[in-house]
């Protein structure tokens, strides 16, 4: 791997962008005084060369990217410089200052191979580690920075500088914690526990031969060096140069120091993973994974440890612990949790049609929940009693433990990882969100509601029982209701979508989680409670899920049965009909004629005529009048009558005759025709006279009228082909009667 170059110019840019990386960047120290280090691989990658990387990252090779475009932008200004330009030969010294590290190359150069870097470092003594480390700090932090601190009273106290490293690795700020920890080694350079734990920062940013020259110093007052529960001082110190020669590519000089670690403390886990890593990088792959199940066991049971206090080797044993153990947490086994889809109502007619699955879904959800729950409490207290007879057994005490302790995650339906946690959170603050933003959108609806009741009460009240009148008034109300169920829907949709994404982003992964503990339980029993419980766990969430998404879709699905496509009938209104029009008779009648007849017509009256051609001719008229169905009385003794009969005088029925042929009057004139006429085109007029005796009688034969009379007329007509249309003017005429009184 590649080594960090130690000169001062790449510790200040290193340590300057680590700083920016705030609590990303922080070290996974696991001690109360911060004073040792493991790698933060789960699982020994054996026997690859990667897995033998330390929890501390090689600080060149994390940052070389950045590096490398700090260099390619230094050429390219200089590129847009003259030599003569302010500052031209600053940056051309801070190049060529770039480009002379060992392990830093112009990205205009081959890159160098890794394993050519190995071990090319030169060793260091404390002061030069101290003055590199320091000066690190102050080319990293601003100067405000350090003025606060040195004006702080704490600056002056070594105990209060102490004391605020473990809060400062707590927040993730490493160097804050090594500027503390400097600062209180130059108040008091015999309080070795500051040097363990720089160096274990030191390891933490890849400086590893600092970290060695920091270990060497506190050797020579490790009489004096407190260790957190009274640890083996020795055996502290032997384990951060154990993890620092690992960072060198010494896994073989690890494993010396890391051995003598672990047989000088017993309770140091730490050194036991740091050990695994270094018998990994090696390729003793069985040993390694031992050491590392061992090193998850601050005390381990008595079945683990063989003897000298190493791992057991027993075929029994193996089974389990050669297995990687955080297989049993990962993820890569199990099954995702899905929720059905549930639609996200875009209206609420969808959300109508959505309802009745949304609502079965709801009540499946909750009866598997609480039959499953029910079963697994059934199974449990069998189980339960299981894994105890299994402890008690020396040969199957592993096997249950381990049984046990995947049972632990599946029974309490926690996974207690921190990434699901805050998916949790999330799922919770979209809950908090979704509810406070339907209260005033519930108020809005139902104060819509209210006034839209108010006024449908009314309308009915209006229509007096006229059904047409309430069923538009009835349309009118569901119209205003299914605006305010759109305007309630279309308010909460974001929030519900949100809360339909946290949870099932959520679910995923917790489902996931446990269901790959389940899949390494090979016993029976075991297998079928673990099973149970999932299923239980999935319907649990799947109902509290619906309890706000299906909720919503159901309500919805309420408001969305007042949106119908209704056209509102007409009003039914008592209206009498209007008296009907009398035709007013005008001279000019419409006429229309073919070959030698001739029809006319005006209002109730149509009038055939036949005649002869020539300018004296004979003619025969017939003439149809019809009576009319509707009179109004004039007579006001007939008035009266007819008001007291419930009638209108107004519009008085005539009706027809019985036994009569038809319903009006017929009059036949005949007689000679003298006419005269011309033609423009297709227009034909002529002018005439018609004279003759006449008579008229009724349906029933009887003669109503009879005599002689002359009438003359006037006609324009337009000639279509075989038939002329037009209009006939009645002019002068006279006659007389021969009936008495006529």
């Amino acid at each position: 791997m590649k080594q960090p170059s130690k000169s001062l110019l790449k510790s200040i840019c290193t340590l300057g962008v680590l700083l920016q990386l705030g609590a990303q960047a922080a070290p996974d120290i696991l001690s109360i005084s911060n004073t040792t280090t493991i790698p933060t691989t789960d699982q020994v990658r054996c026997p690859s060369r990667a897995g033998g990387q330390t929890s501390m990252p090689d600080v060149s090779a994390v940052l070389q990217p950045q590096l490398s475009e700090a260099l390619v932008q230094l050429e390219t200004r200089l590129k847009e410089m003259k030599p003569t330009d302010p500052g031209y030969t600053l940056l051309v010294g801070m190049r060529d200052q770039l480009i002379a590290q060992q392990n830093i190359q112009s990205p205009f150069q081959a890159p160098i191979e890794p394993e050519t870097l190995a071990g090319s470092e030169r060793p260091v003594n404390l002061t030069e580690a101290l003055g590199m480390l320091q000066a690190a700090l102050e080319g990293s932090l601003a100067p405000e920075t350090f003025a606060a601190l040195k004006a702080t009273s704490d600056y002056q106290s070594a105990s209060k500088l102490r004391g605020k490293v473990p809060i400062a690795m707590a927040n993730g700020k490493p160097l804050a914690a090594m500027a503390f920890l400097l600062r209180a080694h130059e108040l008091d350079p015999n309080h070795p526990e500051d040097l363990v734990s720089l160096s274990g920062l030191a390891n933490f940013y890849g400086f590893w031969y600092e970290s060695l020259a920091l270990l060497e110093a506190a050797r020579a007052q490790q009489s004096t060096l407190n260790t957190p529960w009274g640890m083996n001082p020795t055996a502290m110190i032997l384990n951060n140069q154990g993890h620092a020669l690992l960072g060198l590519n010494r896994p073989a000089q690890a494993e010396v120091v890391l051995r003598e670690a672990v047989r000088l403390e017993p309770l140091l886990t730490e050194a036991k993973k740091n050990l695994a890593q270094a018998l990994g990088e090696q390729g003793k792959c069985t040993e390694a994974a031992r050491w590392y199940r061992l090193g998850n066991y601050r005390m381990p049971l008595k079945d683990m440890v063989g003897p000298g206090g190493g791992p057991v080797e027993s075929p029994e044993v193996d089974v389990i612990t050669l297995k990687p153990y955080e297989e049993a947490y990962t993820m890569s086994k199990g099954i995702e949790g899905r929720f059905p889809n549930i639609p996200m109502p875009a209206n609420i007619r969808e959300a109508t049609e959505a309802a009745p699955f949304v609502s079965n879904e709801m009540n499946r959800a909750a009866v598997a929940a609480q039959q499953n729950s029910q079963k697994f409490q059934q199974l449990w207290p069998g189980i339960y009693n299981k894994g105890n007879q299994l402890l008690k057994n020396p040969k199957t005490r592993m096997t249950g433990e381990v049984t046990l302790h995947l049972m632990g995650p599946i029974n309490s339906a926690d996974p207690e990882d921190a990434d699901i946690n805050k998916l949790y959170e999330k799922v919770d603050e979209a809950h908090q969100q979704y509810f406070a933003a339907r209260e005033p959108v519930d108020q809005r609806y139902i104060k819509a509601a209210e006034q839209s009741a108010t006024q449908y009460s009314s309308e009915l009240l209006g229509c007096n029982g006229n059904g047409p009148c309430q069923e538009r008034a009835r349309i009118e109300h569901d119209k205003r209701m299914c605006a305010a169920g759109k305007q309630w829907n279309s308010a909460l949709l974001g929030d519900l979508q949100q809360y339909d994404t946290a949870y099932r982003a959520y679910y995923r992964p917790f489902h996931k989680v446990l269901s790959g503990l389940v899949g390494y339980l090979s016993d029976a029993e075991f297998y079928q409670a673990a099973t149970t419980q999932m299923k239980a766990i999935y319907f649990q969430n799947y109902s509290t899920y619906l309890s706000v998404v299906g909720m919503h879709v159901v309500t919805a699905g309420a408001y969305g049965t007042f949106c119908k496509d209704e056209v509102p009938p007409p009003d039914l209104v008592a209206q009498d009909p209007e008296d009907a029009k009398a035709c007013e008779a005008s001279p000019i009648k419409p006429k229309a004629s073919v070959a030698f007849l001739e029809v006319t017509y005006m209002c109730e009256k149509v009038e055939v005529e036949a005649s002869t051609e020539g300018v004296l001719a004979a003619f025969v008229v017939v003439g149809y009048e019809q009576s009319q169905r509707y009179v109004k009385l004039t007579d006001p003794k007939e008035r009266f009558i007819e008001k007291q009969a419930g009638r209108n005088p107004d519009r008085k029925l005539q009706l027809r005759n019985y036994g009569y042929a038809f319903d009006g009057k017929l009059t036949i004139f005949a007689g000679g025709k003298v006419s005269a006429g011309g033609s423009v085109g297709p227009v034909e007029a002529d002018v005439g006279a018609k004279f003759g005796p006449y008579v008229t009688i009724d349906g029933g034969g009887n003669i109503l009228d009879a005599g002689g009379k002359v009438d003359t007329s006037q006609s324009t007509m337009v000639n279509l082909g075989l038939v002329s249309v037009g209009y006939e003017a009645e002019g002068p005429g006279d006659s007389f009667s021969i009936m008495s009184g006529k």
